[in-house]
């Protein structure tokens, strides 16, 4: 069995970016898994970071109310 850090150190995982890294607004850079899904004319962008925890109640609860 193998670690995260060994797995992340492979070359395939490498190669495919399954790794990324994103600034989070308290932690500052914050490394996560990428998306498995790789298409040429659709690449994936990253740009939000995960969200604070509560960040969107007030949002998805007057989304619910409504």
């Amino acid at each position: 069995m193998q670690n995260f850090e060994q797995v992340f150190s492979m070359p395939t995982v490498q190669e495919r970016e399954m790794l990324i890294k994103v600034t989070h607004p308290t932690i500052g850079e914050l490394p996560l898994v990428g998306s498995p899904l790789k298409m040429s004319a659709t690449p994936v962008t990253y740009r939000l970071p995960p969200p604070l925890m509560g960040e969107h109640t007030d949002e998805v609860l007057r989304e619910l109310a409504n």
